[in-house]
């Protein structure tokens, strides 16, 4: 999910605005894709099915830090891939968050 849909989706949410040009079938799609997210302090969040929140990361930047924080920092211990997926998807969503890129873990010694 880009910046871009990231910020239709939370202007959707907080006012029923659709930003740009929408014809019916785009606000349609867009008022589906926003049932499954909210919009706190002007942070957009994702909620799964079994109803567990997360803060959605929109840019690669972003997901790049938030795993090498988890896999190596404080939070971390290098513990393996395993590990660091679930302590990112506990917290964060982005499309294909469980799809994690295995180089953060095979490119250091991990515990697991």
């Amino acid at each position: 999910m880009d910046k871009e849909e990231n910020d239709s989706i939370c202007n959707y949410l907080e006012g029923k605005i659709y930003t740009g040009k929408c014809t019916k079938n785009d606000k349609r799609r867009l008022r589906e894709k926003a049932g499954s997210f909210l919009v706190t302090s002007g942070e957009l969040f994702h909620t799964s099915q079994d109803n567990k929140v997360a803060r959605v990361i929109d840019d690669d930047e972003k997901e790049t830090r938030v795993i090498r924080q988890l896999h190596e920092g404080v939070d971390g211990g290098h513990f393996g891939r395993t590990v660091t997926v679930l302590k990112t998807t506990d917290r964060f969503w982005w499309p294909e968050c469980r799809c994690i890129r295995p180089r953060f873990c095979s490119q250091v010694r991990c515990l697991s």
